[in-house]
């Protein structure tokens, strides 16, 4: 149990410096291509990870039994609004390269 509340406490933490980066307009010169524009898909990343912990920790917590399934509706909304947001920056960045 030790393990997965570490990997629950990890996990989530792992692509922050990278969303912080993406943000700031910060990427690597060999990946900005790939990554224009950066503001928008540093919103994308931390929505899509924070799937993870909001729908697992209510269940170790022994939150009780209507929480647990309002977390995890809410981590799926989260990682359908980072998709929905993402998919519309690629649409966006193919629309303009045309």
């Amino acid at each position: 149990m030790i393990r997965q509340r570490t990997g629950l406490a990890a996990f989530p933490l792992a692509p922050v410096p990278a969303a912080v980066a993406l943000l700031t307009g910060r990427a690597p010169r060999r990946l900005r291509a790939g990554l224009a524009p950066t503001r928008p898909r540093g919103r994308d990343l931390p929505a899509l990870y924070a799937v993870a912990p909001v729908d697992a920790i209510p269940r170790p917590a022994h939150a009780p039994r209507a929480v647990a399934p309002a977390a995890a509706a809410l981590g799926h909304a989260s990682a359908v609004a980072g998709c929905t947001t993402g998919a519309s920056t690629a649409r966006r960045v193919r629309a303009t390269a045309r």
